[in-house]
């Protein structure tokens, strides 16, 4: 037997010299062994098993490559997958009662259950495998066991029985499948400590309306998020310089999309609603109708009905006049995480589950957003222009005249809109411009 103490440097090493003479070294012994259960609320042996296969492990990775770099590509990991463990064992009476008692527990709490998904239904037990060697505990009377694996939320995927053959003697053989989460207690390895208060919390995707603070957290972290924005430069005499002779005629805007999945029929009801209710705009209530009476004209008039001066004329609602609800996107906690205003764009449900009753209970959902614009400093907060101003974008025909009669009744106060926005020539308006109207 040789041990690497340096590179291309060996030496021998004695399996046995540190062990007393006339004993042993605890070597594992593949014979011994057992497998226990989280079952029905307690731990308990699964049974006794002639054989144990498939333990172990594959860090997965990807190759990148790199320019100047021939020879090899530069591996980076991309996850770790842990193989299905498979148990087999001759029939006995009591222990194929257990398994089957399990696997009818598993069925009723998962495949069955009212709510149809995990978070209400068959979360996985803890199964722990321990391996033993074949020497006598030591006089201190610690155990003679060599290691240990505890598999986290197991799920039992696959049982297989004996294969009935009336020419045959053999003795029948059952094979138990679990799938689980790995045995690795990673997470103790990580010393990275919170920033700050921050907790040391799972830093899912997390949704707040603005207004009324509801809050949509997602039950699982989507698997990749994209995040865009274009930005249009082009040759001009106007705009914001970037470089000598360019400029921005459009900003862009961020834009975000992921797809996440949600489980049990409460949950996947609870999360269509409210996207569907985010979707909806905020509609402005309708201005109050009209007073029929008007104001008389003779000095130190009083008001009397049908008589004097018209009415102001009759407000109508604004024609694009609903505003999308706005949406604090939370992606991760702490340093690096992603916080932004958004507004969803569109919304796309996939049902892909259903309960015995035929109710929903598992959703694919594809979201996608736009970052919230954000008001200029010192202007209104919902118009984006001076205190007590809205806002109007200039369009094909619109001339300041028309906008004064639409917003106040009169054209004559088109030169208010003009010195407000610093407009010289009223005949030349630029489609797209925005124009903040003054109490308008």
């Amino acid at each position: 037997m040789t041990v690497p103490i340096a590179p291309g440097l060996l030496v021998a090493a004695d399996p046995f010299r540190s062990v007393s003479p006339g004993k042993g070294v605890p070597y594992g012994m593949t014979m011994w062994f057992q497998v226990h259960a989280d079952h029905l609320g307690r731990i308990q042996p699964l049974g006794k098993w002639s054989s144990c296969k498939n333990l172990g492990l594959k860090i997965n990775t990807e190759p990148v490559k790199e320019g100047a770099r021939y020879d090899q590509p530069r591996f980076v990991p991309t996850a770790v997958t842990y193989n299905d463990i498979v148990l087999e064992r001759a029939m006995e009476r009591s222990e194929a009662t257990t398994v089957r008692t399990w696997l009818e527990q598993v069925v009723a709490g998962w495949v069955t259950s009212p709510d149809g998904g995990a978070p209400t239904g068959y979360r996985g037990t803890t199964v722990v495998i321990r391996l033993f060697s074949a020497l006598e505990k030591s006089p201190g009377g610690s155990s003679n066991e060599v290691a240990r694996w505890e598999l986290r939320n197991v799920y039992p995927v696959a049982w297989s029985g004996p294969q009935f053959d009336s020419r045959s003697g053999a003795v029948a053989m059952e094979t138990l499948t679990l799938a689980h989460n790995g045995f690795l207690n990673a997470g103790a390895m990580v010393t990275a400590k919170p920033v700050g208060n921050q907790k040391a919390v799972e830093g899912r995707v997390k949704l707040t309306r603005k207004d009324t603070e509801e809050v949509l957290e997602l039950q699982y972290q989507p698997s990749d998020l994209d995040m865009e924005k274009t930005v249009t430069i082009q040759d001009g005499n106007k705009g914001t310089t970037y470089v000598l002779n360019e400029q921005v005629i459009t900003p862009g805007k961020l834009n975000f999309g992921f797809t996440a999945q949600v489980e049990g029929a409460a949950a996947v009801s609870r999360v269509t609603k409210l996207l569907l209710d985010w979707l909806e705009p905020i509609t402005p209530p309708s201005p109050a109708p009209a007073s029929n009476t008007w104001v008389s004209a003779q000095p130190g008039g009083r008001t009397k009905p049908g008589r004097g001066l018209a009415p102001p004329p009759k407000a109508e609602p604004k024609a694009n006049s609903a505003q999308p609800k706005v949406l604090l996107l939370q992606v991760g906690v702490g340093t690096g995480s992603i916080t932004r205003d958004v507004i969803i764009k569109q919304a796309n449900t996939k049902f892909t589950r259903f309960t015995t009753t035929g109710v929903p209970s598992r959703a694919s959902i594809s979201l996608k957003f736009e970052e919230a614009p954000k008001p200029l400093p010192g202007t209104n907060p919902t118009s984006g222009g001076p205190p007590g101003s809205t806002v109007h974008t200039i369009t094909e025909g619109d001339s300041l005249a028309r906008i004064a009669h639409d917003t106040y009744g009169s054209p004559g106060t088109w030169r208010e809109i003009a010195e407000r926005n610093g407009i010289d020539d009223p005949l030349r308006l630029r489609n797209g411009t925005a124009l903040f109207l003054p109490g308008g």
